[in-house]
């Protein structure tokens, strides 16, 4: 997790066919308020997703 510019982005790992990836996602802002107030089980729903649907995220590779 990062934040930069006042938005938070969501950094998840994954691994395919022995290739390693972050799967990255930046909060909406009622995605960035729910955080802020229950914390990280607030995104637990986002991370089964990204790592999921990775396809669908901005991904960059390891190497």
């Amino acid at each position: 997790m990062f934040e930069h510019d006042d938005n938070i982005q969501l950094s998840v790992p994954v691994i395919w066919s022995k290739l390693g990836f972050d799967v990255l996602y930046t909060l909406s802002v009622s995605e960035k308020e729910d955080y802020l107030h229950r914390g990280i089980e607030a995104l637990e729903g986002r991370i089964g997703d990204m790592r999921i649907n990775a396809l669908q995220y901005e991904m960059n590779s390891w190497k």
